[in-house]
């Protein structure tokens, strides 16, 4: 008994430490942006800064480094995990089982991302889930690179320890399926509460994340999804919307492929998945 409530204590204090490193310094950023924006008003700019005035070089690749800065905590986790026995197979981040993730690339796309945007659109009033106006990247294709780079980190970052890690801890210290449910889509919603009464669709794409993800227990086609959901956005952005999202239709049409053929794989196991 004393053994378990010791490691249940080492587990709590291994947790709170990774989440000050991801995502707590994202969630204060988040939460001084929209107080600035309550008491001052006008548009918040987008991460994306010029860094060095009239040297895009520079400008690109000191931006493109400070994309990469979520890794350190991504590294960090990993590194726990494999201490602890199961490596990145305990948050289900391995390939042996890469057909099933692609089958689920299609549901998670439609449950996770689209439903959401869906059902808070034709339920809600639009100005209870309109975010915070964002002055618009439009002119700045030049810094896609950066664009692209941070949607790819901010989705490995995210799920691996947001999703997977989050999750896996909670559960260990034997929190019941609403409670983890709940803490994760708190923890999502934290760092993006930039985004204003917008934050209502990130919850309900959290918590629909977080009940999928514990149903499925593989982590690739939730990095893969938001990776491609947030660089269409960039993308679209950039060049104000006048493109078409190339990479939902292709996402689209791969995963309904992927789903169609490999969708009757059998489920994970799921005992033994947080031991």
């Amino acid at each position: 008994m004393e053994s378990g409530r010791q490691r249940k204590k080492f587990l709590l204090i291994e947790l709170l430490i990774v989440m000050a490193i991801f995502p707590l310094p994202e969630a204060v950023s988040a939460v001084i942006s929209a107080v600035r924006h309550l008491t001052l008003g006008g548009t918040q700019t987008s991460f994306l800064i010029l860094t060095v005035p009239h040297h895009y070089a520079a400008s690109l690749i000191l931006g493109l480094i400070s994309t990469l800065l979520p890794f350190g905590a991504v590294f960090l986790v990993f590194y726990l995990l494999y201490m602890e026995g199961p490596g990145v197979s305990g948050i289900g981040l391995d390939i042996h089982r890469l057909r099933h993730d692609l089958s689920r690339l299609l549901p998670i796309f439609l449950v996770a991302y689209i439903l959401p945007l869906i059902g808070t659109t034709l339920l809600l009033p639009g100005n209870m889930f309109a975010g915070f106006p964002v002055k618009s990247m439009h002119g700045d294709a030049l810094y896609l690179p950066i664009l692209i780079t941070a949607s790819v980190v901010t989705a490995v970052a995210e799920e691996v320890i947001v999703l997977g890690y989050l999750i896996r801890r909670l559960e260990q210290l034997g929190l019941g399926a609403g409670w983890v449910i709940a803490i994760d889509t708190l923890v999502r919603v934290s760092y993006h509460l930039y985004y204003g009464p917008g934050a209502i669709e990130i919850a309900v794409w959290g918590a629909a994340s977080a009940a999928l993800y514990m149903r499925y227990r593989r982590l690739g086609p939730f990095i893969v999804v938001h990776a491609l959901w947030d660089a269409t956005l960039f993308v679209i952005d950039v060049r104000a919307g006048a493109v078409i999202p190339i990479e939902l239709v292709v996402l689209s049409v791969l995963a309904a492929a992927f789903w169609a053929k490999w969708h009757r794989l059998a489920e994970p196991l799921h005992s033994g998945s947080v031991g």
